[in-house]
């Protein structure tokens, strides 16, 4: 009887691990994926294929977490029933609601009294569905960035359209302060991979324009079409405006065309209500801009760029681009087609006039093959070559109504060009040795006055040769210590003394033969020797030990011979660069020339550069000298607090002349801003007073969320780069 009970139970105990095994495959077959379902309460309905949870669910499948107090989960259909508390998170996205029909499998479903993030938009609805993975359609609700239960501002509507890490469409759109609305919209189109704002709304005032407003408003036409329209209003200057477009085209490229134009009207009136001052007639004249911006990578080593710039008048970007005249004041039209190898580059390279006020060397085109330096085989010899043809012609400024000029004739030649360069790369004891050789030759079909040159004397044949001598030596110092707060662990100094000497016999043909279109055109004799000696001190710095340069100093100059008495020393050069904390770098940089020794005329050029950042402290002091200019150039940047923040900036010339107009302890330029945090926006008001332009003043709101802006109004100090950190030694 025992032996009968004991082969039941074992028979009971296999049958049920049988049944267990058989079930789970079963499970496994009718989902592709795991459900993980954890509450207080689990229980599985095998029959009707579902799972019951209460209290504190978690359901986890693939990538979607839902959490409630209560849900039932079909896992056949991977239809989910929850209720209280419910919230689905997605990555960086979630949603959120009182109850919750959802499949968790095609990802749609019904949320009832819905609130929603998708980066950086918070949403809110009686109710929404989403109709798939890249759909979600809020009813009766808002949008907005401010993550407060009553949002600053809002985006009210009667549609929303979310469509996550895409894009945000609401239809029937009313923008509201607290609960003031603003602004109607019948639609606004927001893309989420773009942090600029839809609408930018800039008022000021300067001596220049007088009080202005700049408006720039946005619009998509689709992932590969946008761009921005402007209307722009100058109480002096009337009205301007312009469009911005931006496009890719997939399989060609991308680019941005840019136009503004404006009926300039020389307004001389003090207010925009009143008549111009005595009467005085007022001038118009029609000014345009028109750029365009084009890169394409036909292949993985090939690219194409071009850029356009046509204006009307030399000074359209200078009087309504400052900032982007600063940045380049002479910009080149051009198409260049570049083929990038490891041996090669080959480019193909056509440049021409767009305005008739420039000065332009015109390439029409320039081909150019260019060799690397390469190993020939295993030896220790290295080749390097280029080889050029181009038709150029040199085009004056003609003659316009705004800009009288005489007219110069233009000059034009072809040139074809080939430059071969052999080295060889050779040690002598502890010295590093690179003798080299070379010859250049040119031909020109046209001399200096426009001649054809035909079959006599073409070719002017240029030679090379010289030899570069470097070594290294280097000292450890084991030491750890913190003289003055400084972290040092270990030194090592590092001295790396170099000659260069270089070699140009006078050529075939003198320089002053051909006309001067660039440096190729004005080779002549040379014999130089270019000494340089390079100290660095070195240490390691924080939990990863990173090298770092503690501190460096290069001295260079070049010694002339001459074929006549006289040789002597060139300029000599120094640059210093200290980097004792982390939070401070100092870099200092002088031309001296040693034969001039009255007056002052010796220092040609000196640049001193301070930068400072501490917490919420910053500050960037320069120093720039040359013969006439003497400038200081400062900013200091404090964030006082969480909500208050202030920047300044200021210009100011010790000295400085243009022709025979002198003066002296000028401040060119200052700029003042004050920053205002609002939780969701910041409030910005910019003070700026120009030396050459006048006063003006700047209130700029800023969604915190899209922090940049189409109009660029600021100029930063810019922190030196240190190029010493680029080529590190200690590992």
């Amino acid at each position: 009887m025992l032996y009968n009970k004991k082969y039941l139970i074992i028979s009971f105990l296999v049958c049920s691990l049988i049944c267990l095994v058989h079930s789970g495959i079963l499970f496994a077959e009718e989902l592709e994926g795991p459900i993980e379902c954890n509450g207080d309460e689990i229980e599985y309905l095998e029959d009707e294929k579902k799972v019951i949870g209460k209290g504190h669910v978690i359901i986890t499948y693939k990538d979607t977490v839902l959490t409630c107090d209560k849900v039932t989960v079909s896992t056949v259909t991977r239809e989910a029933q929850a209720e209280g508390n419910v919230k689905i998170v997605q990555g960086s996205n979630y949603f959120t609601g009182e109850s919750m029909t959802y499949n968790l499998e095609k990802e749609y479903g019904t949320v009832m009294n819905f609130r929603g993030y998708t980066d950086p938009w918070y949403a809110k609805g009686n109710e929404a569905k989403r109709t798939g993975p890249d759909e979600f359609i809020v009813s009766r609700g808002y949008v907005t960035t401010c993550d407060r239960e009553n949002p600053h501002y809002r985006i009210a509507a009667r549609k929303v359209l979310i469509y996550p890490n895409k894009k945000v469409v609401i239809k029937d759109a009313t923008f509201r302060v607290g609960n003031v609305p603003l602004l109607w919209l019948p639609i606004y189109v927001h893309p989420l991979d773009d942090d600029r704002p839809r609408v930018t709304v800039i008022p000021g005032k300067s001596s220049e324009w007088g009080a202005y407003l700049l408006t720039s408003w946005r619009y998509n036409l689709d992932d590969s079409n946008k761009g921005y329209v402007h209307l722009d209003y100058r109480e002096k200057k009337d009205f301007a405006g312009g469009v911005d477009y931006l496009y890719n085209t997939k399989t060609l490229g991308s680019g941005i065309v840019k136009t503004y134009y404006t009926k300039e009207r020389s307004l001389k009136r003090k207010h925009i209500y009143t008549p111009s001052d005595e009467g005085e007639p007022t001038t118009e004249q029609e000014k345009y801009l028109a750029q365009w911006r084009h890169k394409w990578d036909a292949s993985k080593d090939t690219t194409v760029t071009a850029e356009l710039y046509k204006y009307k008048d030399k000074n359209f970007r200078k009087d309504y681009f400052f900032n982007e005249y600063e940045k380049d004041n002479d910009p080149k039209s051009y198409l260049l087609i570049t083929k990038t190898q490891p041996i090669y580059n080959l480019s193909v390279l056509t440049e021409k006039r767009a305005n008739r006020f420039e000065e332009r060397v015109e390439r029409l085109p320039e081909i150019r093959l260019e060799i690397n330096n390469t190993r020939i085989g295993e030896s220790r010899f290295y080749y390097e070559g280029e080889y050029s043809g181009v038709n150029l012609n040199k085009k004056y400024p003609s003659s316009t109504d705004d800009n009288p000029v005489a007219d110069i004739a233009n000059h034009h030649t072809n040139r074809y060009d080939t430059y071969n360069k052999l080295s060889y790369a050779g040690k002598l004891g502890f010295l590093n040795v690179t003798p080299y050789t070379g010859l250049r030759e040119t031909y020109y079909q046209r001399g200096l006055n426009g001649e054809d040159y035909g079959s006599n004397s073409h070719v002017r044949g240029v030679f090379y040769t010289g030899v570069d001598i470097s070594t290294k030596f280097f000292k450890v110092f084991n030491t750890q210590c913190s003289p003055l707060g400084m972290e040092i662990n270990n030194l090592r100094h590092i001295i790396t003394p170099s000659i260069n000497y270089s070699y140009i016999p006078p050529p075939t043909t003198n320089s002053s033969s051909f006309f001067q279109f660039d440096e190729i055109d004005s080779i002549a004799r040379n014999n130089t020797v270019g000494l340089t000696l390079e100290n660095k001190l070195q240490t390691k710095r924080g939990k990863q030990q990173t090298a770092i340069d503690l501190a460096r100093l290069g001295i260079s100059t070049t010694y002339g011979f001459k074929h006549n008495p006289g040789s002597k020393f060139l300029d000599y050069t120094g640059v210093l660069e200290l980097k004792p904390y982390s939070w401070l770098t100092f870099t200092s940089n002088t031309t001296i020339d040693p034969h001039k020794r009255y007056n002052h005329e010796w220092l040609k050029y000196i640049g001193t550069d301070v930068v400072a950042s501490v917490k919420d402290f910053r500050l960037g002091l320069s120093h720039s000298y040359v013969p006439e200019q003497n400038n200081i150039v400062g900013q200091v940047e404090w964030r006082i607090n969480p909500q208050w923040k202030i920047r300044a900036y200021e210009s100011f010339d010790i000295k400085s002349q243009t022709g025979s107009s002198k003066k002296m302890h000028n401040l060119k330029e200052q700029r003042y801003v004050i920053t205002k945090d609002l939780h969701c926006w910041e409030a910005e008001l910019n003070y700026n007073v120009y030396r050459e332009r006048g006063e003006e003043i700047l209130l700029v709101f800023r969604i915190k969320a899209f922090p940049e802006i189409p109009f660029e109004y600021g100029k930063n100090y810019h922190e030196p780069k240190r190029g010493s950190q680029g080529s590190q030694t200690v590992n």
